[in-house]
Formats: structure tokens, C-alpha cells, sequence
């Protein structure tokens, strides 16, 4: 199942040391937060470890370099975590370039497997989902026009995985979901898990990437492995990320909108959805357009502090205005800003139950680039700036993605 990719051998000579957590078992707001870093061609990444109070546990767990732990297929400068929190002994690398899923031990830094999903085509996965230690989820976003050449190569689908040895069990097609489109490609993205069903959002894009109809979001029984229910987001595209709410009841789907017909029209298109799965069915409960929420399209995904408090973002443009971080209160639709950046600058958030704590990824802001901006609670019930943590990795790659563990 290992697969060495010629692509992810022109790496940069970023950091060799890799380091693992040892017998660290973290603290009262949990273990911490896994950042990827990687420079602006996304040739390296490295990959390091944060506690909850901003002190860098360690600066590489592994790297595009990172040589003598078990890599078979070194890393792209484009990899990921699962969106959901990773509780186990191991952190999971989502390498969206190489189509390959890596199992890197936490203490030791040792990579146990790898897993290539690419099934001969440019699978793209985007998110992953663990069921058991031996059942796992894996979105893939890319599609395979040459289908049929061998087993599980058509793309458009969630992969079944055995992450214990590893290996792909099955496929989930989810291309009958929007079939009613016939320009349309289910574009399958951000996963997350409730109970006994997998949600799944359908990006739902033509082949020319500026295009595309209303998103979906699809229910799967993972006792089946079947759909069971799929919703259009009439009037959004591009949505992307998915989040599930602490008390397990609520989804909140996030959507950028798409670019064509200029910023404007991605910013009509672009929004917030809350979802009710209380008893396990799709029901829109309240819907949150960028129009009322920010001056420019939201961000591919937004989190849950609270059961009545989320943090999501909005794109900033290139000689204009900035990239923003904003707190919404579901109830009253009240939001505030938390944080703005050079644009492009600001990446991926995370938050954390135990102590009410969010962080952000900071490529290059003015003041504070190569950070993980902490946002804390303050006096008046809403999140504050707390500060900057810099990722002092001796490597100097700007964080772009977070994940909790």
C-alpha cells in the first residue's frame, strides 16, 4: 500500500530532527493543537506541536525531510489534519498532493503506516474521520474521468479504511447526490461524525473550478455505509467545512461562495448554516449569509467555542482589505471581531472546551507573522486577543492549518 510519488521529491531542506511528545499527557484543557507550516509555493511543510498555553511541545514532530522514522512516501508542502479532534496515540496527516495518509506516533515521532488513497488519479482528500481502530473515513474531493482501471478509482466518494493495517475497504459514491445536475460534481470535502452518522458536505463545483450549483450536505448510516438522507443549501456555494456542536445536536456547515462573477457574487453566495440532527435527520435551523456577517466572503470553515458561540472567518483581497476573525452568537446573530491580518495571512482556527481557549495560524502578519494568535475569554463573555505564540521551529515555515489533539 506505501507509494513513493516522484512529485514529493523536490522538497526544501526544511528540518530533519523530528521529535515526539515523550510521555507527555497534557493538561487540564487537553493535550494541545498539531500545526502544519508550510511556505507560500507549498513545496515543505513541517509539522510541530503546541500546548493549549502556547508552549511549542515540540518544534517538528516530522517534516518533508524528515528522514529514518518510517516514511515511505516523504511529505508534500500540502498536508492536513483531520477536522475533528484526534484522541488517540497517533496524529493522522491528510497529504492532499500526494493522495497519501500518514499514521506518525505522538511520543515517539515514528511513522506506523502509510496509506495511499489515490487509486491512480489525483485523489485530493480533504478530511478523515476515525470510526474504530480498525474503520476509518476519507473524503476525497478529486475526480476520476478515466474511471475503472482499478478498484475504487472513480473519486467523487468517501473511502472505507482499515487504518490498522492500513487498507481500503470500500467506497461511498456519493455522485447520485447531485445527479440532478449533470454538470455537477459532488467535490466531497469536510466530515464529521455524530453518534452513529457521518455528515458530509458536497463542495458540488462543474469541471472549470469558477463554477458550480448549491452545495449539499449528506447523511451516511456507518452501519451501512449508505446515504440516507442528502439537503441541498439552496443559494450557497462552495461550502467546504463542518462542524458538530459540544452538546452533539447541532451542524454548522460553512461556505465561501464562488468567485465568478466577482466578489460580490461570491459574497451572496457565501454563508453560515446551523443544522439540527437532534434526532439524527438534516434540519435547517438558521442560516447566517457573509452579507450580515463580515464585509467580504467567509473562510472554507468555522468552529463551535460553545454551544451558542462560534468563531469563523472572512477572505481578505490582495491591496484591500484584511483577513478577519469574528465570534458569533447564534441566538442574538450578534458578532465582533476578534482578530484581522494582511491578507491571506490568517489560516486555520481551533478551539478548545477545557479552558475556552481558540487559536489561529498567522502566515505573515506585520506584527506577528510565523504565529498562532491566541484568543482568550474575557470580562464581558466574548473572546478576546490574548497575543501571539510563536511557532519558533528553527525552520521559519508560516503555520497555515490546526488541528486538537
Amino acid at each position: 500500500m506505501f507509494t513513493l510519488l516522484a512529485g514529493a521529491c523536490n522538497v526544501e531542506p526544511v528540518g530533519t530532527e523530528a521529535r515526539g511528545l515523550g510521555n507527555f499527557d497534557g493538561t487540564a484543557c487537553g493535550r494541545g493543537v498539531i500545526i502544519s507550516s508550510t511556505g507560500d509555493d507549498y513545496r515543505s511543510v513541517n509539522i510541530s506541536l503546541m500546548g493549549w498555553d502556547g508552549q511549542l511541545l515540540t518544534p517538528s514532530l516530522i517534516s518533508s525531510a524528515t528522514s529514518n522514522v518510517g516514511l515511505a512516501a516523504p511529505l508534500s508542502g500540502d498536508v492536513l489534519m483531520p477536522s475533528m479532534i484526534q484522541e488517540g496515540e497517533e496524529a493522522v496527516l491528510i497529504d492532499r498532493t500526494n493522495a497519501v495518509i500518514s499514521f506518525v506516533n505522538l511520543s515517539t515521532a515514528e511513522v506506523r503506516a502509510q496509506l495511499s488513497v489515490a487509486t491512480g488519479f489525483g485523489a485530493n482528500p480533504h478530511d478523515y474521520v476515525s470510526l474504530t481502530e480498525t474503520r476509518a473515513y476519507v473524503s476525497r474531493w478529486g475526480h476520476n474521468a478515466s474511471a475503472r482501471e482499478q478498484s475504487f478509482d472513480a473519486g467523487d466518494d468517501v473511502l472505507i479504511i482499515d487504518p490498522s493495517v492500513p487498507a481500503i475497504l470500500g467506497s461511498i459514491d456519493l455522485l447520485n447526490v447531485v445527479a440532478e445536475d449533470p454538470e455537477a460534481l459532488p467535490r466531497v470535502d469536510g466530515m464529521t461524525l455524530a453518534g452513529s452518522q457521518l455528515y458530509v458536505v458536497l463542495g458540488s463545483r462543474y469541471a472549470n473550478p469558477l463554477l458550480g450549483g448549491f452545495s449539499w450536505i449528506a447523511r451516511v448510516h456507518t452501519a451501512t455505509d449508505r446515504v440516507q438522507e442528502a439537503r441541498p443549501l439552496d443559494g450557497l456555494k462552495g461550502c467546504a467545512g463542518v462542524a458538530l456542536s459540544p452538546e452533539g445536536a447541532r451542524l454548522l456547515v460553512s461556505c465561501s461562495g464562488l468567485e465568478i462573477g466577482g466578489e460580490d457574487s461570491a459574497r451572496e453566495q457565501s454563508g453560515l448554516v446551523l443544522i439540527d440532527v437532534s434526532d439524527g435527520v438534516l434540519g435547517e435551523e438558521q442560516r447566517f449569509l457573509a452579507s450580515e456577517l463580515a464585509d467580504g466572503p467567509l473562510g472554507f470553515s468555522a468552529v463551535f467555542r460553545n454551544d451558542e458561540r462560534v468563531i469563523y472567518s472572512s477572505f481578505g483581497e490582495q491591496g484591500g482589505r484584511s483577513d478577519r476573525v469574528f465570534e458569533l452568537d447564534l441566538a442574538s446573530r450578534e458578532s465582533r471581531e476578534l482578530l484581522s491580518g494582511a491578507a491571506f495571512s490568517l489560516g486555520g482556527f481551533v478551539c478548545t472546551l477545557g479552558c475556552d481557549v481558540c487559536f489561529v495560524a498567522d502566515a505573515r502578519s506585520p506584527d506577528a507573522a510565523g504565529s498562532v494568535q491566541r484568543l482568550v475569554a474575557g470580562d464581558n463573555g466574548w473572546l478576546e486577543h490574548w497575543g501571539p505564540h510563536r511557532v519558533d521551529d528553527g525552520i521559519g515555515q508560516p503555520p497555515r492549518y490546526l488541528a486538537a489533539f
